[in-house]
């Protein structure tokens, strides 16, 4: 852990699809069921971005490979 009571978790692109997938459908209900994406910032094939909902925030580091971009990093705050 860092900064006192904040968990440090690894996954693997596959474990988070999983976990995603094993959460639907949502108990959220579908009023709150939004997103904004915000591009922070981009410099040449590496971003950084933004996926805010009204229970978590997360902040990606983003690579673009053969065409596609590929998350490489989350960090995630979750409201409780």
């Amino acid at each position: 852990m860092i900064h006192g009571d904040i968990p440090i978790r690894e996954k693997t692109a596959l474990e988070m699809v999983r976990e995603v997938r094993s959460h639907v459908p949502s108990d959220i209900p579908q009023a709150e069921q939004t997103e904004q994406i915000s591009v922070l910032d981009v410099a040449g094939d590496i971003a950084s971005a933004k996926l805010a909902t009204p229970h978590w925030v997360d902040y990606m580091t983003i690579s673009k490979s053969k065409g596609e971009w590929k998350i490489l990093s989350v960090v995630q705050r979750i409201d409780n």
